[in-house]
């Protein structure tokens, strides 16, 4: 089988939840004996990681720019889900499919699926495919999505509307969507009917790491993009509520990409270092002896929360946080209902070597078991092969 997979950034270094799961995934379904190629965006051009995965063949374009005016017209009717749009990446896309003959053209996120040629309006033999990591126009309902403050209101109506459009363009022209947790597939099947619903999930190369050495010293970790809505606001909450609660003699790090100026002058502020843009997690969550999740809005699969377990670390984080994750309370995470929980259970663990060696441990076997790349490659592989090797008359192109 061959599939072409789309992707919206370069996948190394892989420092964001998108590029760590571009980074292991393909790489895992190649294992499979699945012929996989990527297509992809390069947001950050001229930087001196290799933009792919090693051992899969990619390829990836920067965005033309577009003139002062499109720019205006676009930024005002659509939120970033479609617009910015690479006129190259579509038709390297449509090269790629006619010379390659892939069986399935996945987009992976939702903003990549403005690149499928059914939702171009072109015919393809390829079965058509996407992972959307969010119920994209709840989010954007939650998190707004302008940043011109006297005209917000009226912008964000706009972008919802077409956001609404697109998506329910997308439920009718795919062959198979899935949702990135049971709570999104429930979602998104009561919002678009007519949609081939199914799901996967997030994951961690845990079957390649063993836990960390133990650290004995109070050392706290929270890690993210933030440049994504619901981290940042994850993020000003623990700092305004939950960090002048924290002990003082914890060391706590923030360390992600996409952090402002102003950003990692609060980090600073708040007594608290910041690393930027970490090209080795390895060496990150073993100078660490617990992590922090602090989530209050988003959906989807926490990939933090995995990467953590896998690493052997436990995590304190909300019950938004866990939202999406087979974990049982105490199998690698405690759950925080409100600031003063939160703190209070982050000293608990901070205090408490063996109790944190304890939930870890459980973390880190239900994370092996669950959520290995291995296992999910394996779920969308076969979920693929459902598709491909049966007529599918859901499209209507």
């Amino acid at each position: 089988m061959r599939i072409l997979v789309l992707v919206a950034d370069r996948v190394n270094p892989p420092t964001s939840g998108a590029r760590v799961r571009n980074h292991f995934l393909w790489k895992n379904l190649k294992q499979l004996g699945v012929e996989v190629r990527i297509l992809g965006l390069d947001r950050e051009p001229g930087l001196r990681f290799s933009p792919g995965p090693v051992s899969v063949e990619s390829e990836f374009l920067s965005f033309e720019r577009d003139d002062p005016l499109d720019r205006a017209i676009n930024s005002l009717l659509y939120s970033y889900h479609q617009w910015p749009f690479s006129k190259a990446l579509a038709k390297r896309v449509d090269e790629v499919a006619a010379e390659w003959n892939p069986q399935v053209i996945h987009a992976e996120e939702f903003r990549m699926a403005s690149y499928l040629p059914a939702m171009r309006g072109k015919k393809s033999p390829a079965k058509q495919t996407a992972t959307l990591h969010n119920v994209e126009s709840n989010l954007l309902r939650s998190t707004g999505s302008s940043s011109y403050p006297l005209v917000k209101p009226l912008i964000e109506k706009i972008h919802l509307l077409n956001l609404l459009r697109f998506e329910a363009k997308l439920a009718r022209d795919a062959d198979l969507l899935f949702a990135y947790s049971q709570i999104d597939l429930q979602a998104y099947r009561k919002l678009y009917r007519n949609g081939n619903w199914s799901f996967t999930s997030g994951g961690a190369d845990v079957r390649h790491r063993r836990p960390a050495p133990e650290v004995k010293d109070a050392r706290l970790l929270l890690l993210g993009s933030w440049n994504y809505q619901p981290n940042l606001e994850g993020l000003q909450w623990f700092m305004s509520r939950v960090r002048p609660q924290i002990s003082e003699k914890a060391r706590i790090t923030v360390a992600g990409s996409h952090a402002s100026k102003s950003l990692q002058e609060k980090i600073r502020e708040a007594g608290m270092s910041f690393v930027d843009t970490p090209s080795d997690l390895e060496v990150l969550y073993g100078s660490h002896s617990m992590a922090a999740v602090p989530l209050l809005s988003g959906s989807g699969t926490r990939g933090r929360i995995l990467e953590a377990a896998s690493f052997g670390r436990a995590v304190v984080t909300t019950p938004k946080g866990l939202e999406g994750l087979e974990f049982e309370k105490g199998e690698g995470v405690l759950v925080a209902d409100s600031s003063d929980e939160f703190a209070r259970k982050t000293n608990l663990l901070l205090d408490n070597p063996r109790e944190r060696e304890v939930i870890a441990t459980r973390g880190y076997n239900k994370a092996l078991a669950v959520y290995d790349w291995k296992s999910v490659a394996e779920d969308l592989l076969k979920q693929w092969k459902t598709i491909t090797g049966r007529s599918h008359a859901h499209r209507a192109r």
